[in-house]
């Protein structure tokens, strides 16, 4: 009767072998074929594989890091070569400024409020003085420039605030056909606008007089708030 086999003389699988190849001298070559042992993942084949690793994920870091770099100074060379343009200081920081001839005699019926049911603005009003050449422009809600139009009668009705939120940032959102309400001391008055445009700050025919009745609305726009974002409603 037949012994049963030993538990060491349990079948393992066959090994790869791997092929080495090493230069001699005089130009010769050695071929040498190794069977890796079970510690074959800390061999220095799979160290070399894990540097090698490492190195191209430092190259590909590097290489995004000089395109970044590179479209960014692409982008100042671009603006630095636009024409240049004398812009006054940011809406931000300065009131509207004006031009004396361009207003009209003392308001009365003023605007309190200015509703615009599309962008959600919904804010007061106070009247704002001249100071110094300048409309004041308020933190905390638009401004009605004194000696501009009086709503409900012909002339150009200018409404200015920052383009803050809570302020007169949604209008960037606003569209030729929406609806823009003005309350007033003694009436409630309901315009279209049928014209939405961008000039700089020094383009101070858009708070022209007018011979119909005109409400302009006026904020700060474009890179760095250099433009002006005007809207032009007329009464329905």
């Amino acid at each position: 009767m037949a012994s049963p086999p030993h538990a060491s003389s349990k079948r393992h699988p066959p090994q790869r072998k791997v092929l080495r190849i090493s230069p001699r001298a005089h130009g010769s070559t050695k071929f040498t074929i190794l069977n890796p042992s079970k510690n074959a993942l800390g061999s220095p084949f799979m160290r070399i594989n894990k540097t090698t690793g490492q190195r191209r994920k430092i190259l590909q870091s590097a290489a995004l890091l000089t395109i970044g770099i590179t479209l960014v100074v692409l982008s100042a060379m671009i603006r630095a070569s636009k024409p240049a343009v004398q812009l006054s200081t940011s809406f931000t920081q300065e009131p509207v400024k004006i031009d004396s001839r361009l207003i009209t005699g003392p308001s009365s019926n003023t605007p309190e409020r200015i509703i615009i049911p599309q962008t959600k603005i919904d804010i007061p009003i106070s009247v704002s003085p001249i100071i110094n050449g300048y409309w004041k422009v308020y933190e905390d809600r638009a401004g009605y420039g004194i000696g501009s139009g009086i709503p409900g009668e012909s002339g150009n009705v200018v409404i200015f605030a920052h383009a803050r939120e809570g302020l007169f940032l949604p209008l960037k959102e606003i569209k030729t056909g929406d609806l823009v309400y003005l309350l007033t001391s003694g009436s409630y008055l309901s315009y279209k606008v049928k014209n939405i445009k961008e000039v700089l700050p020094n383009q101070t025919e858009v708070i022209s007089p007018t011979l119909n009745q005109t409400l302009t609305l006026y904020t700060c726009s474009g890179f760095l708030d250099k433009e002006r974002l005007i809207v032009i409603a007329e009464p329905i």
